[in-house]
């Protein structure tokens, strides 16, 4: 019974610290799902748009705009990263919404809105930016298109 105990406490908290680990070192064709980061303070002032297409470029954006977080390997031939930075706002609470990927005439077109701040924020300037991977063909060419959103229309003014 002791061992048992013994056992438990030793090995159940190695399960709880490995399993996140293994679930952030994961990559798209592992999880099945678009991987996302996000960041308000990156020092990136004027706004931007990129598709990032190479492990060079994945990891210089990873670099200067997300601190150098511990991100996972991707595959370039089957995946494509879009990263988007709204630049300077003198607030809080902006976002980057990325839409739900669709193809036109054999091109992935990728949109995204950016989301305002609808309660209290913080009162500091901020550079909100976002990166997502998304799978794609071998070749295939992106497009990325900022769009309005949608619960714009709706909100009390």
């Amino acid at each position: 019974m002791r061992t048992l105990i013994v056992v438990g406490v030793l090995v159940l908290p190695l399960i709880f610290i490995l399993n996140p680990l293994r679930i952030c070192a994961a990559s798209p064709e592992d999880t099945g799902a678009p991987l996302e980061w996000e960041a308000q303070y990156t020092g990136q002032t004027e706004p931007f748009q990129k598709v990032i297409s190479t492990g060079s470029d994945f990891r210089a954006a990873v670099v200067a705009l997300f601190r150098g977080r511990q991100l996972p390997d991707v595959d370039f031939k089957k995946n494509v990263a879009v990263c988007v930075c709204l630049g300077e706002r003198r607030t809080g609470g902006y976002r980057i919404v990325f839409h739900s990927p669709r193809v036109e005439d054999d091109k992935l077109v990728i949109a995204y809105h950016e989301k305002r701040p609808s309660g209290f924020t913080t009162q500091a300037l901020t550079q909100p930016c976002a990166m997502k991977i998304f799978d794609k063909k071998e070749g295939q060419e992106v497009q990325v298109n900022k769009t309005v959103d949608p619960d714009e229309n709706r909100r009390v003014k």
